[in-house]
């Protein structure tokens, strides 16, 4: 255990990141998914589990061309380099406790892993982003003494974080429905959900809403900032519109009426406010 916590003690104070990246010539986006309980006892570099959390959420990662984009607004060059886990922790030891320790995330740590990392030290991707690993189509990174997991929006582990993540702590409010208010304001819901960004929400929404007649026309992926328009018929069609990268705006057009899902964060908080608008 010595040797785990001399190479963590490298990782953390010589700036070291490890993710996982699935690398290519085409666009690759990975979410936020979790952050892991503590990797050794007593390390000196730490941080409360919701700091954490409240610091990568919104924090999307995406690949292309060798390039690493965060948030869509920091990118840096970088390269990539093949190598075995043993060679890159110098110890059977701790590859066997970080073996047993992925697992517990459902991550197989493979014979072989690729290593990404920027070209310049100087660029503008820093610690935490300033080297990344391949392991089993996951990002993980070691961050205040926890591993930090990034899923594809595809994947199935992203999948069953996002179904399983604090619906109990979700808080929920309505308007009521009395005639006037649904005629002069809409019938309004406002759900909000604690430690989380608008991108990994909206995905959880759109999974869960996947048998609704309307909602299931709603795009499976979606970039911060950009605006797009999907057109399902002459009088239905749905319209994406972001103010800034804090609000985003969904409405819906139908015969019937309109409806706006008003996705929006502050504080490490996002908050869907669902407006029903009849003709």
């Amino acid at each position: 255990m010595l040797v785990v916590f001399n190479k963590l003690l490298i990782v953390v104070t010589g700036y070291i990141l490890l993710l996982n990246i699935a690398f290519g010539k085409t666009e690759q986006r990975w979410f936020f998914a979790l952050a892991s309980d503590d990797i050794i006892d007593n390390a000196a570099d730490k941080d409360t589990l919701d700091n954490v959390q409240r610091y990568f959420a919104g924090k999307d990662l995406t690949i292309e061309d060798s390039r690493l984009t965060i948030s869509s607004d920091t990118s840096c060059e970088i390269v990539e380099e093949d190598t075995t886990p043993v060679k890159y922790w110098m110890s059977e030891n701790t590859v066997s406790f970080y073996h047993s320790f992925f697992e517990r995330y459902n991550i197989k740590l493979n014979e072989n892993i690729q290593i990404l990392k920027t070209l310049n030290i100087n660029s503008e991707c820093r610690y935490p982003f300033s080297e990344l690993i391949k392991i089993d189509n996951a990002l993980v990174m070691v961050y205040k003494n926890r591993a930090i997991f990034y899923f594809a929006a595809s994947d199935p582990r992203f999948k069953a974080v996002v179904e399983s993540a604090g619906e109990n702590e979700i808080a929920c409010t309505n308007n009521g429905n009395e005639l006037d208010d649904v005629n002069n304001d809409g019938y309004i819901v406002k759900c909000t959900y604690p430690n989380s960004d608008i991108l990994s929400i909206y995905l959880q929404f759109v999974n869960k809403n996947k048998s609704d007649n309307v909602l299931q026309y709603l795009k499976d992926e979606i970039k911060s900032g950009e605006n797009s328009k999907v057109v399902i018929s002459a009088e239905f069609f749905i319209e994406y519109k972001w103010n800034g990268d804090d609000k985003l705006t969904i409405s819906i057009y139908q015969p019937g009426g309109e409806t706006d899902i008003i996705f929006s964060s502050l504080a490490g908080n996002t908050s869907i406010k669902t407006i029903y608008l009849p003709d």
